[in-house]
């Protein structure tokens, strides 16, 4: 398999839609109110593939972090690549989101316009924006979220040994990455209101998948874990049908942290995966993030401290922001075949066993 990975938000977006045409698709595009560092539209682009009326649909999306967006979106032109002369099974169909967060895709972050963290953004009818849970965070917000130079040039490693001292390991990783909803220039931040990739996504989902009876979610994602190992981070809870079929479906290695704690290293609150399997009409939904690790967790949130300080706090186009943003893409997409490879393949085995297997849950 060639790894076909695009970091133009333009031209992954053509290529999408190339694909679908060519695997029969049929598409229907929602259109972001911005648009992109060319002038060029941007938007959430939906394919589906197979019978309309299939009881069993698997989702595949990408890019709900936009700096993601190149693998996620690699996953799905190998999906399409293979349909164009596959058949699905009898009563399967395939949706694929191309591109969740469209405007992070285009300019190169993980989060929305208004620095919104999708994944911590996906609250249910009723929840809450604004709530008091995560109290610990404040307590990090002036090494997570430097606001001069001064901050942001302390010894990073010696600061985030200080807070280990002073708190559990997970307890940080916790109060860092589960969200918040009050520093609005931080990281991980939830927003205090459905942002418009949530507004899409909630509005159109029943419709997306009608009325089905099993629902597969698969949410690409990339920069927690191992380099080049991918794993199902699951936070909800599942019933017995869904857990057997979990089980004897997809690989030990990428169910490891499932099947040893039965919980991910945190939980955030607003996940995509959560909103899916509370307002699932299917019988049976499994939703899940399919992480495929890149770099250490410490390198990883100081590349997303220096890329956050930089876009809120100096010239788009100074030396040490495009540095900044070019280390971010890195840490995200790495730029090594072997691990492009890798991950790619891992991942179109796991849309294939669902594929093969969806009829035994």
């Amino acid at each position: 398999m060639n790894p076909t990975y695009f970091h133009t938000y333009r031209i992954a977006h053509e290529k999408f839609l190339e694909a679908t045409e060519q695997a029969h698709g049929k598409m229907d595009s929602l259109i972001h109110p911005l648009k992109g560092p060319e002038q060029e539209e941007l938007s959430l682009d939906v394919a589906q593939i197979g019978d309309p009326q299939a009881k069993r649909v698997l989702i595949i999306s990408s890019g709900l972090h936009g700096a993601e967006a190149p693998f996620g979106s690699a996953v799905q032109l190998a999906t399409l690549d293979y349909l164009k002369s596959n058949e699905l099974p009898p009563d399967v169909r395939i949706i694929l989101l191309h591109a969740l967060n469209p405007w992070g895709f285009a300019y190169g972050r993980r989060v929305d316009e208004h620095n919104i963290d999708g994944n911590r953004n996906f609250l249910s009818q009723g929840e809450p924006y604004l709530t008091e849970e995560n109290q610990l965070y404040g307590q990090l917000d002036s090494f997570l979220n430097p606001k001069n130079q001064t901050q942001l040039q302390r010894s990073f490693l010696l600061q985030a040994a200080n807070l280990l001292v002073k708190h559990p390991y997970r307890k940080v990783l916790a109060a860092i990455a589960s969200g918040q909803h009050h520093f609005s220039q931080g990281l991980f931040y939830g927003g205090d209101a459905p942002n418009w990739t949530t507004r899409q996504f909630s509005e159109n989902f029943s419709g997306w998948i009608g009325e089905v009876t099993h629902c597969c979610h698969l949410d690409f994602h990339t920069g927690l874990g191992k380099f080049g190992q991918g794993e199902f981070l699951i936070d909800t809870a599942l019933n017995e049908q869904t857990q057997l079929w979990l089980k004897n479906t997809f690989p030990d290695e990428v169910l490891r942290s499932h099947l040893k704690y039965q919980e991910p290293p945190y939980q955030s609150r607003g996940s995509i995966n959560r909103w899916v399997m509370k307002n699932s009409p299917a019988q049976q939904t499994l939703s899940v993030c399919a992480e495929f690790g890149t770099y250490s967790s410490l390198k990883m949130l100081k590349v997303m401290r220096a890329e956050n300080y930089y876009t809120h706090f100096d010239e788009a186009n100074s030396k040490s922001y495009l540095v900044a943003k070019e280390k971010f893409k890195e840490a995200f997409c790495p730029s090594s075949i072997r691990w492009r490879q890798n991950v790619l393949e891992q991942s179109f085995k796991l849309v294939k066993l669902v594929i093969q297997k969806i009829h035994d849950w």
